[in-house]
């Protein structure tokens, strides 16, 4: 792979010797090459981002798990839910292919057959 030079931020540099597997060398190699960054340069990117992410979810006193299960509403999203409103008794969740006409109480009062 060809390398790109880049500014050199934050000073010296010290080496870092590491093995990993194909798949994650392969991955890396991708992304430096569309971000513009030599192999050790995304390297040093990946890995300051992922120290970041875990000062954040340290400050927060949050794991990941923790704020996906926190986050009801989305996970329900991406199980296939869709939100609906009703004027009177407020928000739901429907799953996918729930049959709304069959209960006043899923359909809006202005389309009920009353």
């Amino acid at each position: 792979m060809p390398r790109t030079t880049q500014a050199n931020k934050g000073g010296k540099r010290y080496p870092l010797n590491m093995r990993t597997t194909r798949e994650t060398r392969d991955r890396l190699e991708q992304a430096a090459a569309a971000s513009g960054r030599s192999l050790a340069q995304e390297i040093e990117y990946q890995l300051e981002r992922v120290i970041q992410y875990d000062r954040a979810f340290e400050a927060m006193k949050m794991t990941i798990a923790e704020i996906q299960r926190g986050n009801l509403e989305a996970e329900l999203q991406r199980a296939g839910y869709t939100l609906h409103r009703h004027p009177e008794y407020g928000k739901y969740w429907l799953s996918a292919g729930f049959p709304r006409d069959r209960s006043g109480f899923f359909t809006p009062p202005e389309k009920s057959e009353e």
